[in-house]
């Protein structure tokens, strides 16, 4: 793999990182609010994304439940918003 490719992952990898770290401090809005006042475009991108994972995690725990799975863990995430 070339270096300007490991270069471009790796700054993907920090920025996705900062991104998970203020989602597990439960501040996401507010990185996604300021990262829009940086870089709209950016910012549009992680809010799609945070909607996304929380989109899921509700599917999921609706099929789970569906299924008579317990579903403790995911609505304890879901009410983090994690």
């Amino acid at each position: 793999m070339s270096k300007k490719r490991l270069v471009e992952l790796s700054m993907f990898d920090k920025v996705f990182d900062l991104y998970l770290k203020a989602k597990n401090k439960n501040t996401q809005q507010d990185f996604i609010k300021n990262m829009k006042k940086r870089d709209p475009q950016l910012g549009a991108m992680y809010q799609k994304w945070d909607d996304s994972i929380n989109t899921s995690l509700r599917q999921m725990k609706h099929t789970l439940g569906k299924q008579g799975i317990d579903t403790k863990d995911i609505q304890r995430v879901l009410k983090k918003k994690y």
